[in-house]
This record gives C-alpha cells, sequence and structure tokens, in this order.
C-alpha cells in the first residue's frame, strides 16, 4: 500500500524544475531582445550620423548658392557692363571657390553663377535681371538658385540730389524739415543745430551719401543713415532719346516754338478727363485726356503763362482776369472784357432777360449800358476786389486759352464745354491727328477733336509718355500714368493734382513723372502768387487762384539744375499763411518726389514768421515706388526683387534663361 503512494518530496522537486527551466527560457528572451535593441541602436547611430552629414552637406550647398547669388548681384553693381543688354554672361569669382565665415575655403563645393536681363527690357514698367547660381559637391549634390533683380527707380526716392548748393552757398536741413521716404546725395548734407529749440530735422527713412553728415547728431534718424558710399549718377540726356520715339507713337510728340527758361513759355499742356463710358466718375483710367495750348507768333508769352503786364499799353487783367457770378443758379466766369466792348450789351440784355439780374444791378456789376463803353482802371480793380456781393461772387485768373475767357462764345454765356473755341486770337488748341473715338465726340463735340487720349484703350499708340522738344508750361488734373519729358525747361503754371489721390484713397491708380533736361520752375504768375490788383498806390493783394496754395503731384526730375520757383525771394513776406506760418505763396504741397541736380529754393525766412515764396509741404508719394511712372530712369543699382529655388534635375542654363529671356 505504501508504494502505491506519490511521495510529496518528489511533487515539489518536479515543480522547482519547471521553474528554473522558464527562466532559463525568459532569460534568452531577454538577452535577444537586449542584443536586438543594442543592433537596433547601431543602426539608428549610423543612420542618424549619416542624415546629419545629408544635412550639413545640403546647408553648405544652400548656403554656397546664396552666397554666389549677392556676390553676383555686387558685381553687377559695381560694374554696370556685367548685366548683358541681352543673353547672359557668365560671371567668374575665386575660381569657383567660396569661403566660410572664418575665410576657409569650403572643402568640396563650387559654385557657377551666371546673369542676365529677365522680363520686361523696355523701361517701360522698370527694367528686371536675374543671377542663377549652381553649387555642387564631390559626392554629385547639386542646388540651383535664382535671384530676380529689379532695377533701382529714381521714383523711389522721397529726395535725392546732386549738389547740396544753388551757387550762393550749401543748404542746410533744420527743425521742421521732415523727409518721409528714402533719401540720396552725392554731396555732404548738413544739419543745423538745434540750439533751444526742442525740434531738429526728421528723417524717417533711410538716408545714404556719397560724402559725410555734417552734425548728424543733431537731426533724428529713424532708420539710420550711410556715409561714403559709392555715388550715383544722374542719367545723360542721350540716354533719354528712346522716350521721344514712345511718344511719336502715340502721337504725343509736340515741338513748342520756345527753348528758354521759364520766361519763354510759349505752349502749355492741361490735363483734362471725360467721362467717356458713362458711368458717372471720370476718374477712370480710360478717361484721361490733355489738351495742348500753343501761342501765336507776336503774342506775348504773359497771356499764355497768366501773367500780370502791360502789353501796348493794355492790361492783361481785362482779359485774362474776371469774376464769377451765380447767374440763374449756376456760378458762370465773365472776364473784365466782358464787361466792356461790342459783346457786353448782349451779355446784358441776356442777363436782364434771363439771368435775373436787374438794370441798377448790372451797373452795380460795372457791366457797361453802352457796346462801345470801356472799363476805368478803378473799375477793373473793383471786379477784382469783389467777393461775396452776390452769391457765388468771387474773383480769378485763368490762363490763356482757358474756355471761361471767349467773350465770343454762343450765350447763354460761361464757362462750360459749349465755351470752348479752337483758337481764340492770340493762341490755338492743336488738332488731335488719331481717330476720335466716338464716345468723346458725343460728350464734348466742339472740343473732341482737340483732345489728345492718354490710355491704350482710346488711344493704341499711346505708351504713357508726352514729349515736348522746347519749354512748356502745364496744369491740371491727371488721370493715368504719365512721363511727360521735355528738352527744355518744365513750367508748373497752376495746381497738378491726380484724379486719384494716393495719400487720401490708398489707391496706386495715377502717376506722374515730370522730367527736364533743364529746370523745372513753378511760374510766379497771378495764379501761383498774390497779385496787386491795382494799379498805383494803394497797393492791395490778394490770391486770384481757386485755391490759395499750390498742388503739386508727381516726381520731379531736373537733370541739369533744379527744381524751384520763380523770384522765390520777391514780392509779399505775409497774406497767405501755411500751417500757422506767414508767407507771400502759401504752401507748396508736393505729393511725390524730388531728384535735382542742385537743391533749388523755394522761398526764404525773416526771422519774424514770415518770408516770401512758399513754405515746403512734402508728402512721399510711396505708389511711386511700388508703380513708377513709364520708362523714369534707374539708378543703374539692382535690388532684390525675388528669390526662387530651381529644381536641379536637368538643369541647363541655356535652356533656362531662353525661358526667361525679355520678348522683344
Amino acid at each position: 500500500m505504501r508504494l502505491s503512494q506519490r511521495h510529496p518530496t518528489c511533487r515539489t522537486v518536479t515543480r522547482s524544475a519547471n521553474r528554473h527551466g522558464m527562466a532559463i527560457i525568459v532569460t534568452l528572451i531577454l538577452t535577444a531582445a537586449l542584443g536586438a535593441l543594442a543592433l537596433s541602436s547601431v543602426y539608428l547611430a549610423s543612420n542618424t550620423k549619416i542624415a546629419g552629414g545629408l544635412s550639413d552637406r545640403a546647408s553648405n550647398l544652400q548656403y554656397a548658392a546664396d552666397a554666389a547669388l549677392q556676390m553676383g548681384k555686387s558685381y553687377i553693381n559695381a560694374d554696370p557692363d556685367a548685366m548683358p543688354a541681352s543673353g547672359f554672361r557668365e560671371i567668374t569669382f575665386n575660381n569657383g571657390d567660396l569661403k566660410d565665415a572664418y575665410g576657409n575655403n569650403i572643402p568640396g563645393v563650387k559654385v557657377r553663377t551666371w546673369a542676365g536681363p529677365t522680363g520686361a527690357t523696355s523701361g517701360q514698367f522698370g527694367a528686371f535681371g536675374s543671377v542663377i547660381t549652381e553649387a555642387t559637391d564631390r559626392t554629385g549634390g547639386r542646388v540651383v538658385r535664382r535671384l530676380e533683380l529689379a532695377q533701382e527707380n529714381f521714383a523711389r526716392f522721397a529726395y535725392w540730389s546732386n549738389r547740396e548748393n544753388r551757387g550762393t552757398g550749401p543748404i542746410w536741413f533744420g527743425g521742421g524739415d521732415v523727409i518721409f521716404g528714402p533719401m540720396w546725395s552725392n554731396d555732404t548734407i548738413r544739419i543745423q543745430s538745434k540750439g533751444p529749440l526742442p525740434f531738429s530735422a526728421q528723417f524717417r527713412d533711410v538716408v545714404g551719401t556719397a560724402k559725410i553728415i555734417y552734425q548728424a547728431d543733431q537731426a533724428d534718424w529713424w532708420k539710420g543713415f550711410s556715409e561714403n558710399s559709392i555715388p550715383i549718377q544722374l542719367p545723360a540726356p542721350g540716354s533719354l532719346g528712346s522716350l521721344a520715339g514712345y511718344a511719336t507713337t502715340g502721337r504725343l510728340n509736340f515741338n513748342a516754338p520756345s527753348s528758354g527758361d521759364e520766361t519763354n513759355v510759349r505752349m502749355r499742356i492741361e490735363f483734362v478727363s471725360v467721362d467717356i463710358d458713362g458711368d458717372g466718375s471720370d476718374r477712370d483710367p480710360q478717361d484721361g485726356f490733355i489738351r495742348v495750348y500753343e501761342l501765336n507768333g507776336g503774342e506775348p508769352e504773359a497771356w499764355v503763362r497768366g501773367d500780370k503786364a502791360i502789353v501796348g499799353g493794355v492790361d492783361t487783367r481785362r482779359t485774362l482776369c474776371g469774376e464769377w457770378l451765380r447767374v440763374s443758379g449756376t456760378d458762370r466766369f465773365f472776364p473784365v472784357s466782358a464787361h466792356e466792348g461790342p459783346k457786353s450789351g448782349s451779355i446784358r440784355n441776356w442777363l436782364i432777360g434771363t439771368g435775373g439780374f436787374t438794370v441798377a444791378g448790372l451797373d452795380s456789376l460795372n457791366f457797361q449800358s453802352n457796346a462801345g463803353d470801356t472799363l476805368s482802371s478803378g473799375e477793373i480793380e473793383d471786379i477784382l476786389t469783389r467777393s461775396g456781393a452776390r452769391p457765388g461772387n468771387r474773383s480769378q485768373c485763368m490762363l490763356g486759352g482757358a474756355s471761361e475767357l471767349n467773350v465770343g462764345a454762343v450765350l447763354p454765356y460761361g464757362g462750360t464745354a459749349t465755351t470752348f473755341s479752337a483758337a481764340d486770337g492770340k493762341g490755338t488748341w492743336k488738332l488731335y491727328p488719331g481717330v476720335v473715338d466716338p464716345r468723346v465726340s458725343a460728350l464734348r463735340p466742339t472740343e473732341a477733336a482737340y483732345l489728345f487720349p492718354l490710355h491704350r484703350s482710346v488711344n493704341s499708340g499711346a505708351r504713357g509718355v508726352i514729349h515736348v522738344n522746347g519749354t512748356v508750361g502745364f496744369s491740371g488734373m491727371l488721370v493715368g500714368r504719365v512721363t511727360l519729358r521735355t528738352t527744355g525747361t518744365a513750367v508748373i503754371l497752376d495746381d497738378v493734382r491726380y484724379g486719384t489721390n494716393p495719400a487720401t484713397t490708398g489707391q496706386c491708380i495715377d502717376v506722374l513723372g515730370i522730367l527736364s533736361e533743364k529746370d523745372v520752375v513753378v511760374a510766379d504768375n497771378m495764379l501761383n502768387n498774390q497779385t496787386d490788383i491795382f494799379i498805383g498806390a494803394p497797393n492791395t493783394y490778394r490770391t486770384m487762384d481757386d485755391s490759395k496754395d499750390l498742388t503739386l503731384h508727381g516726381i520731379v526730375m531736373a537733370l541739369d539744375r533744379s527744381f524751384r520757383v520763380q523770384n522765390y525771394d520777391q514780392g509779399q513776406q505775409s497774406g497767405n499763411p501755411c500751417n500757422g506760418s506767414q508767407r507771400g505763396r502759401g504752401c507748396l504741397a508736393l505729393l511725390g518726389g524730388l531728384i535735382q541736380e542742385a537743391r533749388g529754393a523755394v522761398g526764404t525766412f525773416n526771422g519774424s514768421g514770415g518770408g516770401t515764396g512758399f513754405v515746403k509741404q512734402y508728402t512721399y508719394d510711396r505708389c511711386a515706388n511700388l508703380r513708377p511712372p513709364p520708362y523714369f530712369p534707374t539708378t543703374g543699382r539692382f535690388l532684390d526683387n525675388r528669390y526662387m529655388e530651381i529644381d536641379p534635375v536637368n538643369f541647363n542654363i541655356g535652356t533656362l534663361m531662353s525661358r526667361l529671356a525679355p520678348l522683344p
């Protein structure tokens, strides 16, 4: 019976042996797992090292390509001939080796660099080029990059000068002067001492000079400045010869009858607009036009310039100046000459019959009862001094050729399109030699043949250039994008405004480049200056324009000398304040930029709060930098425009540049 029973000790030994076997198996599994992990770590470390090496190689190649792009750009800016006129060329330096930040060659890396013109090359929308670089290493790695460059346009500057003087000595920047946009001078920039004043000259954008800044610590520099830089040269007049051809295609090339200074103006251009699509706005691009008026031979320049003068014993105020009167609810202009002479009787009868005027009322307004009567000097002065005698009554002077001056116009008389006259006895408006758009004919039947369209949709040959061979005056409201180039003096006769003001609307629509091979001058006439309305004592001065200040929208460029004001140091020193400061002529409100060979003067300061000429009120137009005037000159320096990565697979420089080459 005992032999049949199982011994408890044997059972225990059996369970213990099983446990030891399981432990051995687990240990083997763990050992294998740890070995696998160790092997994985070896592989991971190896892959990490390989990936790190690849990353370093890629970084080296990218660094090399980017560095070569900047070296290529610097090479082009240092050598004007480095960028070919067509095709492309290879730029070589250091046998294709590049150095790192420590001056050591980057081992195993080589670069090649090419440059050539890309995009439009005519200059209408700017000038562009590209630098292409290829970086390679010994393992076959390859990186290709492209940097598109845009030539720096002079229109980007708020202020630019070659010389900071006007012949009598240097001009200084002082308290109250504020330059809002980029500024450059090839001359020394001089800053007045602040002294006890709490403010100083302010420069709110980058400033550069080819020389030094004297007393730089006396000004506020918002974005810093650079000195002793490479000079920027003004373009030679010969380099602008293509503009005449561009203007000719648009029938906008004119020969002025004079080529002297601002006193010799015998032709003027007037910017006008016509709502040709009938949408209720005359500010659309296709609505822009000009009219061109030319003085007859033998007639005095005072007529077209709007000057006060005695010519042949006749006072120009008699025909250039007058008053606005409200007739049957409409303001109409009556020049002094309308009050006398053969036409005055008809006008007088019409005013009595339809205008609501009485005989006594007309007598008080100096309308002569006898058609042969002439006005005395006192009566002329009385007309020009009246203001507010009747609703809408105000005095004003005009430029020769203005529609408002046509005494012989068909009644009802006064200042509308129906009073346009192609010839007024002293000058004529030029005929447009192209096909007149029927929409213009329908809207302006008597004037349409004398309107020159500025937009391609109305004038297929227009390329945004008006060219004048000689001296020309201009004024009006510009709708469009235009460069006005003259080989003589460009004379500002009255306000020049954009149809869409970028300063108030934020829209970059209209732009005007004023490009003169001589000077750009604000005329001293009855519209831009207070006028002595009395021939003799007592002297009484009045502003005889529709606004007391001068507004000028445009980028001004004077290649021979300066932007300046005629007789800036003469005339009244008060009577027309600007921002609380007394002046003789008020504010000169420039919206745009100013580029000139030598800095010109616009006024004086007498130390007592007044002065002759204008107070500068300059505002930078950033739109001119974004969309410069057509074909406006460039400085020759290239700036970064766009940066691109190029797929290195199948890269071929010849194929790429042929695709990027500008159209003929």
